[in-house]
């Protein structure tokens, strides 16, 4: 359980204890500098409240913790500003030196953690926008499967083409998210989710960098918190 973060002995801690003790709040601010972990931390939260066996141990092999660790779990939802451009570029550096499966996992997670963010819920009403950005996501995630835990990573020069292709794509994509809110819209529309039937676990919101929202999204969270 949180065995990927590093540096976060005590919130860690906390977490654990409050989890064990099904004591967890509904709700959890992670705030601090940035690059100290706060989104990883809130993912690993997710992926230990919907894990089958209860545990969360990192290597689990139930289906709900191999969907969170490729991040493509159902009862998950992500919101909000994020680097995206910066990460995968990063991510992608780290598996061209690597090539270790651990370097498969954080390329993944870089690239869902920007094509989650247009998930179908999050954009209904929208058809026109989404439309034109679907067969951009679609590619994503089919040249994805070229880097996945289960499978061998391509060759050098396969693997470079895939990389770039990928990085090319995502800066198509980006300029569509807002860049400093997160849509009023998207607020309801979770709000929304949130009271739909699950897969049988725990649902979990991530909004990252709330601290962005314009003042119509603020009261409109503020309205559903209370």
């Amino acid at each position: 359980m949180f065995e990927n973060i590093i540096g976060q002995g005590i919130t860690i801690e906390i977490l654990k204890k409050e989890l064990l003790a099904k004591n967890l709040p509904r709700a959890l601010l992670f705030s601090g500098p940035q690059y100290t972990g706060k989104l990883s931390t809130a993912l690993e939260t997710a992926r230990v409240l919907t894990c089958h066996e209860e545990k969360g141990e990192w290597n689990c092999s139930c289906k709900a913790c191999r969907d969170q660790r490729v991040l493509s779990h159902a009862d998950t939802l992500l919101l909000g500003p994020h680097d995206f451009n910066v990460e995968i570029a990063a991510a992608a550096d780290v598996l061209r030196r690597t090539r270790k499966l651990s370097a498969q996992y954080i390329f993944i997670r870089a690239v869902r953690k920007l094509t989650r963010r247009f998930d179908q819920i999050l954009w209904e009403g929208e058809d026109s926008k989404i439309r034109k950005v679907q067969p951009l996501i679609a590619e994503l995630e089919e040249r994805l499967d070229a880097f996945s835990p289960d499978s061998d990573l391509p060759e050098k020069e396969e693997l470079e083409k895939g990389l770039e292709r990928i990085m090319e794509v995502s800066l198509e994509l980006i300029p569509v998210l807002s860049a400093d809110n997160i849509p009023i819209n998207q607020i309801r529309r979770a709000s929304y989710w949130s009271h739909l039937s699950t897969t049988g676990s725990n649902k979990v919101l991530i909004l990252e960098n709330a601290d962005r929202m314009h003042e119509s999204s603020r009261n409109s969270l503020l309205k559903i918190l209370e």
